[in-house]
């Protein structure tokens, strides 16, 4: 049994894979205690895929309770979001060719329970994209289906779909891919939700989630430097990596803007900061 899939004991307790129930929770919780925080709720479907997967089973068994995991959560999110004060709420899926738009120098190797993953994904891109462009509203939500496309990072890509929604732009955000958690630096007012632990992340929190170092302030710069566990490879060596934190804890980064980071970056390190526009 794959981590996040409830045994049948488990069924009452957790109404979706466990790592869904914990998010969609604390969204609830949201919509009903602060509501005006939630304009637009967008689910990444690899992250929902990642909660349901069984690598013992069949693909088609697992497509099939991912699909049915979607339908749930944006049921009972319709439902929530229809009854509070919000006037034009947003649901917005979206799935990204994510070896298509990092570099593949950049990648981690796929191999093992992510290549299952990644068939998974890409039988999903199919339902998506039978989706896409089909606005669906219920009540007086709207859904939107979205496939990013290749080349492009996903942080524009999403902008200028949040963009066309016309919202306040407050967004919480449901996805284990780290490379999404830069649309932050495009809408401020930005709630990741973790699956499993169901813990709110604040944008000035993603340095510690990503990178296990509250001293490294998340961004593109530290990102290619230091990598993330579900994407990207890291490309600061060992050493790099530790003058890296030592620089970034004498100068105190994580109490200034990003263009200080950039510049400190460019100045001592003028090699890795060139690799930020992968």
């Amino acid at each position: 049994m794959a981590e996040g899939m409830p045994n049948d004991t488990n069924a009452e307790e957790y109404p979706y894979s466990m790592g869904t129930t914990a998010a969609v929770n604390t969204v609830l919780n949201l919509i009903q205690s602060e509501p005006l925080r939630c304009d637009v709720v967008l689910i990444n479907v690899a992250t929902i895929a990642r909660n349901c997967l069984n690598v013992d089973d069949k693909l088609t068994n697992n497509f099939a309770n991912v699909v049915d995991e979607i339908e749930k959560v944006e049921n009972i999110l319709v439902d929530n979001l229809n009854t509070s004060s919000l006037t034009s709420p947003v649901i917005l899926w979206y799935i990204a060719p994510y070896e298509k738009i990092v570099p593949a120098n950049f990648l981690r190797p796929v191999t093992g329970a992510r290549q299952k993953l990644a068939l998974l994904r890409l039988a999903l891109t199919r339902w998506i994209r039978d989706r896409h462009n089909k606005e669906n509203i219920k009540g007086k939500v709207r859904i939107r289906y979205e496939v990013l496309s290749p080349h492009i990072q996903t942080k524009y890509q999403l902008a200028a779909f949040v963009r066309s929604l016309r919202t306040a732009n407050n967004l919480i955000m449901i996805s284990n891919y780290s490379v999404d958690f830069h649309l932050a630096e495009v809408f401020p007012h930005f709630i990741l939700v973790e699956c499993y632990t169901g813990k709110q992340v604040t944008p000035k929190e993603f340095g510690e989630k990503v990178f296990k170092n509250p001293l490294i302030p998340f961004n593109m710069v530290s990102h290619v430097i230091f990598g993330d566990k579900e994407l990207i490879k890291p490309a600061g060596t060992v050493g790099e990596k530790k003058r890296i934190v030592e620089l970034a804890s004498k100068e105190r980064w994580n109490m200034h803007t990003q263009q200080f980071v950039y510049d400190s970056i460019r100045q001592h390190f003028r090699k890795l900061f060139d690799l930020k526009d992968m």
